[in-house]
């Protein structure tokens, strides 16, 4: 039954993957068929063997992906403050606020209403996918009373409702990576947050040398914080040169490393070490199921983590070439003030930072070299993917700091949905 059941879900994924449900029986029919001849189920006996591991050997799920980056020569510099091996967990952990949100809870509430309909349909739906051809298919249907309109329409509304499976993981890592510690070979300390503006700062923290990101994967790689924000694409664009590894356990996280291109961020900034390491996990797929990177995979992912760092033993040969020190420039933002969600700030499609609700007269520094292009743009957006975020007042200023430039042709534009709210600003400014 469990293998029916899994198998007809793959089905399921399948038909409401498309944004427009069938109009009519005849072509979801149609696509039943399409998608069975498509799909390729799992074996019985596989399925059974895969849920026995997700049971007593979960870790065996999940591989961990070693990536060397080599830096080169002109990026490495001796360390710029005594060495303080510093190792970092992010876990997922939702804050309250988030966790117990009206917007939560209304979606929890739908998430169990959907579900049930879902369950009640799932019967008459599996004798239906059972069909061979399209005439048997809608014969079926006919029989039962069956409508796929509204059956896909639910199966999409519950795809959209995932926030809510997130957050309930959240909570269960947290207990995950506690059990986890004391069988570690390096000291590591647990961020309970992997709020964007954490992450950001750590990974420029002069004594920080591994981190580990536990995080929320989204199909196609974007990257999830613990308060439901999406990672923008130019997340990595700022790394100390203590950082020695990054981890990322996630679902889909080979296609979170190419889509981050995380490596390349890696060997990309200056390092007073002559090689970075990023470990990513890589879950099981089953059948055409949603890779399975189960939270309980996480102590065999860390403890492999852990060993490979700690069997390179102390800090690499330092470099006797302290580097020339990264010119800095800000950017501040006077009168802004953030009333809802998160907004994110990009120049030139590197992440600046990000600030949550409550934030106002925003700040923010970055290296000179991120405005390396004569036309520069800023962005402004929501990051949140529970709610838009918005904003006291569009009358706010953007004031550029850049010691020794001249900036010119500055423009301050704003954006709007067509309800008339705040969507997004964006900030032009040139460099003669």
């Amino acid at each position: 039954m469990r293998f029916q059941v899994l198998t007809l879900l793959a089905v399921v994924a399948a038909l409401a993957v498309p944004a427009q449900a069938s109009s009519t029986n005849r072509e979801a029919c149609v696509e039943v068929i399409n998608a069975r001849t498509q799909l390729r189920p799992p074996s019985g006996l596989g399925v059974l063997w895969t849920l026995f591991r997700l049971k007593f050997f979960p870790g065996s799920l999940v591989q961990v992906r070693t990536t060397e980056v080599a830096i080169a020569p002109e990026q490495r510099v001796a360390p710029v403050v005594a060495p303080v091996q510093a190792n970092v967990i992010f876990s997922i952990e939702p804050p309250s606020e988030i966790a117990n949100s009206p917007e939560v809870e209304t979606m929890r509430r739908r998430y169990a209403v959907v579900s049930r309909l879902i369950s009640s349909g799932l019967n008459d739906f599996k004798k239906i996918a059972g069909a061979k051809t399209v005439a048997d298919c809608l014969t079926r249907a006919e029989k039962a009373g069956f409508d796929f309109n509204a059956f896909m329409k639910l199966a999409q509304e519950r795809n959209s409702l995932g926030l809510v499976e997130q957050i309930d993981e959240g909570r269960l890592t947290n207990k995950v990576i506690q059990g986890t510690l004391s069988h570690l070979k390096l000291d590591w300390r647990v961020v309970h947050s992997t709020d964007l503006m954490e992450v950001h700062e750590a990974l420029r923290e002069p004594g920080l040398r591994n981190v580990v990101i536990v995080a929320h994967g989204l199909s196609g790689g974007k990257l999830v914080d613990s308060r439901l924000n999406e990672y923008p694409l130019g997340f990595f664009s700022e790394i100390a040169p203590g950082i020695r590894s990054l981890s990322i356990f996630a679902c889909h996280g080979e296609e979170i490393a190419k889509l981050y291109d995380v490596a390349r961020q890696l060997g990309g900034f200056r390092s007073q070490f002559t090689r970075r390491t990023l470990y990513v996990s890589k879950g099981t797929r089953l059948g055409s199921l949603e890779e399975m990177v189960p939270v309980r995979a996480f102590p065999s992912f860390m403890t492999k983590v852990d060993q490979r760092l700690a069997s390179r033993g102390p800090l690499e040969p330092r470099v006797d070439k302290p580097g020339t020190p990264v010119l800095r420039c800000a950017m501040s933002f006077p009168g802004l003030t953030v009333k809802s969600g998160t907004l994110g700030f990009i120049l030139n499609g590197r992440y600046l930072g990000s600030r949550n609700q409550g934030s106002t007269d925003i700040e923010l520094d970055y290296p000179c070299a991120f405005a390396d292009r004569k036309r520069n743009i800023l962005v402004i957006r929501n990051l949140s993917l529970l709610a838009a975020a918005t904003i006291a007042t569009t009358a706010f200023d953007v004031l550029p700091d850049h010691p020794g430039q001249n900036l010119t042709d500055t423009q301050l534009k704003h954006f709007y949905r067509a309800d008339g709210s705040y969507q997004s600003s964006k900030f032009d400014f040139s460099i003669p």
